[in-house]
């Protein structure tokens, strides 16, 4: 039963229901009649979509994605890690390879809260979800592998060591060692930066192989890179320069008597 102010309302209701239903009639009966067309063929392309997705075959795959380590200030991951995870997948066909062929952005891990400053050395295991990877609707991320990833971080530390030249004679047994000994580098000790526990223990960094006689025909000498077999650790400079000292020239003994007799320019004249 309608009371009060429902008998009111009632009759305004009414009256705006019939107006607008016959508006309807006249006007919405007539667009929909000027765009069946376009109305029929929509609807068969969503079918068609919705028959393609739904009908395809749902099937298991496996997406590498890589991912970046977030360290405080002035320490480093000194351990080898996996450069990628991998996310097992489960879903249709048709959104699977649209998924595999998709550029997927680094899986940011942050151990900046687990660090503890005081310590030197410290292992973090840090694990991984399956909702770290963002799947689209119909595909289900089943698991992640590794589960869990284990990082060794350390104190960041400097050196500076000397450079070994890596010379190739090529069989050349007729240079003379004198000659050998004038090769040298510059600059002669390099600036290496890593992990304190690997960086204390390195006496010297080797140039990668160069070739003596190039150094010889050198005039203004030959840049050689420094070998990259060191892990984490970072080179500065990452190259240098090889090349022949000039002989030190020798002087005449004169006498004391006799130094008035000679120009000043033949004092130090080499013999």
């Amino acid at each position: 039963m309608i009371t009060g102010k429902g008998k009111q309302v009632l009759p305004v209701f009414k009256s705006w229901f019939h107006h607008y239903f016959r508006q309807g009639k006249n006007g919405l009966f007539s667009a929909l009649k000027a765009n069946t067309g376009i109305r029929v063929l929509s609807l068969i392309i969503g079918l068609c979509l919705w028959l393609l997705v739904i009908g395809s075959r749902r099937e298991h795959a496996s997406k590498e994605v890589p991912f970046s380590v977030t360290v405080p200030e002035g320490f480093m991951v000194s351990s080898e890690v996996p450069p990628t995870v991998s996310f097992n997948l489960h879903g249709p066909k048709f959104f699977l390879r649209t998924l595999l062929a998709r550029n997927e952005k680094p899986i940011e891990i942050d151990l900046r809260e687990q660090v503890e400053g005081r310590k030197t050395t410290q292992r973090i295991l840090k694990r991984l979800f399956p909702e770290q990877f963002e799947a689209p609707a119909g595909v289900e991320v089943q698991d992640v592998l590794p589960p869990s990833l284990s990082f060794t971080v350390e104190k960041v530390h400097k050196v500076k060591v000397p450079v070994r030249l890596s010379l190739v004679t090529n069989g050349a047994a007729s240079i003379q060692p004198e000659l050998v000994s004038r090769i040298n580098t510059d600059p002669k000790l390099i600036t290496v930066t890593g992990p304190m526990s690997t960086v204390m223990k390195l006496k010297e960094v080797h140039t990668k192989p160069v070739e003596l006689k190039a150094v010889l025909r050198s005039l203004v000498g030959t840049t050689v890179e420094l070998e990259e077999k060191h892990g984490v650790m970072k080179l500065s400079p990452m190259t240098v320069k090889v090349f022949l000292d000039s002989p030190v020239p020798r002087t005449k003994k004169i006498n004391a008597n006799q130094v008035g007799k000679y120009p000043k320019k033949m004092l130090q004249e080499p013999q």
